[in-house]
């Protein structure tokens, strides 16, 4: 089968998909898609780096970053890497110099497999392919850890203090040829696409003395004589051939010469990587002084000898060193730009004089440069200075030291969402994510997604962090089994009253299109009915994680500035909230009930609109809350004013709603057994879909919104009002997606746009009905309803006429005999509205409203509430108290436009009786 995305040039890692893929040393030129896999790419996909680093390493894993340990062991609060998801495979990226050091990265901040950790910890990829064979297919194996444990080069197995075994005698098993095993194999590197030089090739020469340039830093005369001994006599498939020479023969590489090593400046990290000793002279006088006897910082004072000769004495401040190892700079996303807000979270590092090294991250730059909050958090053991002046030396030891350390700062987002293209880094807008970002081209490693602004560094959950594509569905195989999934998914929940699944994917799928207004999603039902479960699944498309979590949080505990806060994280994501109910404490009710309607904000109008001033007289910064939701809970919101602006959905015990029983063999455990992985690399591809037809914009990602706001209004029903405008987020959100699957090739496994929009009509129903009954403004026209039919209110007629016989009555007018006894047609005590002589429309008079509204249950909501319900309830494309348009036959007089079977008026044509200019039908 064909892959529906075209191949990558030799150069599209660099220029084009992602600036890190460069120096992947797992990441080959385009290969044959039907080449057997090599066997480190084997061992990447099948021992995933952070077991690896665990394993062999002790090393710490917190979420999806990496603490190793120091030469004690010890891997307390330290920030060594974090982990990244390209294709299968998992890679790391060590920020901190210290890992670098240890590993020999020299520096490098990109991302490496486990195969490429693995070289660096033997000393080679040859040596790292020979001590793989033997266990290929068998990753997860105890000899395999004990194995790399005795290959490991000293100098790593010192920097993170392993503790290598005993040589034994017993004689090495040599590696198997590759004829005797199932899976083939390259003692090579995969070519790196922007370094890489032809590999060695050792001729025969005439006898001459021997002599031997090493190709490598690893290669010293030992390891080539051992190498050479072992070669194979064939050695097709690699980028280096060996003719052995006679014992007399020159052995020469070739075409590489000795390399000259660059003279690399010493900075502060380097120094405490290599332990080498060194001093840093600072300002005011202030020296550092590194792994030698004074270990230390000094303040460089003059003095005057009894010659009278000035010179210098260095007194002792403290025998410790404290610097900034790290600093993130954290932005925002603003239409689509990495915007900085000076916040800034700060690593620091002590290195003690005994060489036991130590660093915390999550410090504010105020706290990073104050050494008694530095002391207190690292806790090793150290003491203050007394006296002010040492204190600000070390203050200022702190703000000087490692700052010309550019390697270790880097940019982390604050919030997901489009995020432009960067010239000579990547290319069109990718799609930010915690777990894993998304460009047109595919995975994308480079970006770093954190915690909210001005949040905890601990303050998202492992869900929050998972939150995004480890892999995508690129061939068509992919594509098909994605789509098995998802039409799977939508049988978990069967009910056509209750399609829970089709709803939900609609609502994930609409959050990356950017509307102006969104939509939530509020699904309720008594407990153990599987809601939880289908819910889980549904949030599989966005993260592997299952039910550890949710993407957004859990209401009952959760507050209205919190729920802002995440809200304004998921930008254009879906914000899953879980566990919906009222206490019956009111200071808690208020509080759940308040983060309910802060979500319900953030998801149906995409901003704050908050307009707030700062101190100094200016405007405060607004949050933007452009996020899709999805809400579960014991029962539906019964607020004013909310009802409007979900699509509400209940599921009833004894209908079968959710399939998920039996339990452990359900529909929806084998679903989440079988289909998870498939479901989440779909919803990847579709993201690359988006990303692909916002860069065939103008505008680009300036055009998002609008052209989607367009769809939006194509799919919009004539009539109903806001709930309408609600429900039909879900159709835009699939007619997005099934675009995507008629290229994929995918739309025959999946529900037509037919299917959907009668759901969706369906759920606009059902969603605008309960609005009505919970809606102050309902109330109202309730009111109405039954003052027309008891005869206290009437309506006029749009030609300013009087109803025939037939229909005055039900228009409210009394009906009496006059002087003769003929029956005439008189009005009421008072006009309510105007009714269009079609019989469609009503016109309810603002008034009308005021009076009949003293004598019902909502005679205290003020009228402002009043109007925001009837926002729900005026017929599309009128305004609550505004002029009503002129199609309408109600002569453009202003009040609130309602549809006519909401007084139950029959809808007909309406007769005015024969009679004065001024009654009669026009």
């Amino acid at each position: 089968m064909l892959s529906i995305y075209p191949p990558l040039p030799v150069k599209a890692p660099v220029a084009v998909c992602n600036r890190a893929f460069a120096r992947s040393a797992t990441l080959s030129s385009p290969r044959d898609p039907n080449a057997a896999p090599r066997l480190g790419d084997l061992f990447a996909v099948g021992f995933p780096v952070d077991s690896f680093l665990q394993e062999v390493f002790g090393a710490d894993l917190r979420g999806n970053g990496v603490s190793m340990p120091d030469r004690a062991g010890d891997t307390a609060d330290r920030d060594s890497g974090r982990f990244f998801e390209t294709a299968d495979v998992q890679r790391v990226t060590f920020f901190s110099s210290t890992a670098q050091a240890g590993f020999g990265l020299e520096d490098d901040a990109h991302s490496h497999s486990s195969f490429d950790v693995l070289a660096h910890t033997v000393g080679g990829y040859k040596e790292a392919s020979a001590l793989l064979r033997p266990f290929a297919g068998e990753w997860f194996n105890a000899d395999l850890v004990d194995a790399v444990i005795a290959a490991m080069l000293p100098r790593v197995a010192d920097a993170f203090g392993v503790v290598k075994p005993v040589t034994s005698d017993a004689p090495v098993p040599a590696p198997a040829h590759a004829s005797d095993e199932s899976i083939p194999y390259s003692d090579v590197p995969p070519p790196d696409l922007d370094f890489d030089f032809e590999g060695p090739v050792v001729v025969v020469q005439e006898a001459a003395p021997r002599v031997v340039y090493p190709a490598t830093a690893a290669g010293d005369q030992s390891a080539v004589d051992a190498l050479l001994a072992t070669r194979e006599p064939s050695m097709q498939g690699t980028r280096s051939a060996a003719i052995v020479a006679t014992d007399e023969s020159e052995v020469r590489t070739t075409p590489t010469p000795p390399r000259t090593v660059e003279k690399v400046k010493l900075t502060v990290a380097r120094a405490i990587e290599t332990r080498t000793p060194s001093t840093f002279k600072l300002s005011n006088h202030v020296e550092v002084r590194l792994w030698d006897a004074g270990h230390g910082v000094y303040e460089m004072v003059k003095t005057v000898d009894d010659e009278g000769i000035e010179t210098w004495k260095a007194r002792q401040i403290c025998d410790w060193v404290p610097w900034r190892s790290m600093v993130v700079s954290r932005a925002s996303l603003k239409n689509g730009f990495p915007v900085e807000n000076g916040e800034k979270m700060v690593t620091v590092t002590i290195a003690r004089s005994d060489e036991v090294v130590r660093s915390a991250p999550g410090f504010t730059p105020e706290d990073a440069t104050n050494p008694a909050a530095v002391v207190q958090r690292l806790d090793m053991g150290v003491a203050l200075p007394i006296g002010s002046t040492k204190k600000e030396h070390l203050a200022n030891v702190l703000r000087e030291l490692g700052s010309d350390d550019a390697s270790t700062r880097i940019q982390e987002l604050t919030t997901m969402g489009w995020l432009v293209g960067e010239p000579g880094v990547r290319t069109g807008v990718t799609y930010a994510a915690p777990g894993g970002s998304v460009n047109g081209c595919g995975r994308v490693q480079d970006i770093s997604v954190g915690v909210p602004a001005k949040s905890d560094v601990d303050s998202l959950t492992p869900t929050h962090f998972a939150h995004g594509w480890r892999a995508i569905a690129t061939t068509s195989e992919e594509l098909r089994e994605g789509a098995q999934a998802l039409a799977e998914f939508i049988k978990l929940s069967p009910n056509v009253e209750a399609p829970v699944a089709l709803a939900g994917f609609g609502m994930m799928a609409s959050a990356p299109l950017s509307l102006s207004r969104r939509a939530t999603l509020m699904v309720a039902s008594p407990p153990d009915m599987g809601k939880t479960l289908l819910l889980s699944a549904m949030q599989s498309f966005l993260t592997p994680a299952w039910r550890a979590g949710w993407t957004g949080g859990t209401l009952i505990s959760s507050s209205a500035s919190g729920c802002g806060v995440l809200s304004s994280y998921l930008a254009s994501a879906t914000g899953f909230w879980d566990d919906y109910r009222v206490p019956e404490i009111p200071a808690d009710a208020a509080r759940v009930k308040g983060a309910l309607a802060r979500v319900l904000q953030a998801s149906y109008t995409a901003v704050s609109g908050e307009a707030k001033g700062t101190q100094n007289g200016g405007l405060r910064g607004s949050s933007d809350a452009s996020t899709t939701s999805i809400v579960s809970g014991e029962a539906l919101s019964e607020e004013q004013g909310i009802a409007s602006r979900v699509v509400s959905i209940s599921l009833e015990a004894g209908r079968a709603d959710i399939a998920m029983l039996p339990m452990g063999t359900s529909p929806i455990d084998e679903w989440r057994k079988k289909r998870q992985d498939a479901a989440n690399r779909l919803f990847g591809a579709y993201i690359s879909y988006l990303a692909r037809q916002i860069d065939k914009l103008p505008r680009g990602l300036s055009d998002w919104t609008t052209a989607n706001d367009e769809l939006k209004a194509t799919l919009m029903p004539k009539t109903g009002g806001r709930s309408a405008e609600t429900a039909v987020v879900i159709a835009t959100g699939w007619s997005r997606f099934l675009d995507f699957a008629a290229e994929a090739g995918i739309e025959d496994l999946l529900p037509t746009m037919a299917d959907v929009n009668v759901v969706v009509s369906r759920l606009a129903e059902t969603s605008g009905e309960r609005a009505r009954n919970t809606n102050p403004a309902s109330t109202l026209v309730r009111a109405v309803r039954d003052a027309i039919a008891g005869g206290s209110v009437y309506l006029e007629l749009a030609n300013g006429g009087v109803p025939v016989l037939e229909q005055a009555r039900s228009l409210g007018w009394t009906i009496r005999p006059d002087r003769i006894g003929t029956l005439e047609t008189v009005p009421s005590r008072m006009a309510a509205g105007l009714i269009s002589m079609d019989g469609k429309y009503v016109l309810l008079y603002g008034a009308a409203l005021k009076d009949l509204k003293r004598f019902t249950a909502v005679a205290a909501v003020p009228m402002g509430q009043v109007d925001g319900g009837f926002a729900s309830v005026v017929v599309a494309g009128t305004e609550p108290g505004g002029k009503s348009p002129v199609p309408l036959g109600l002569n453009r007089k202003r009040g609130y436009v309602v549809a006519a079977d909401l007084l139950d008026l029959p809808g007909t044509p309406l007769m005015a009786m024969q009679g004065p200019a001024d009654q009669q039908n026009y």
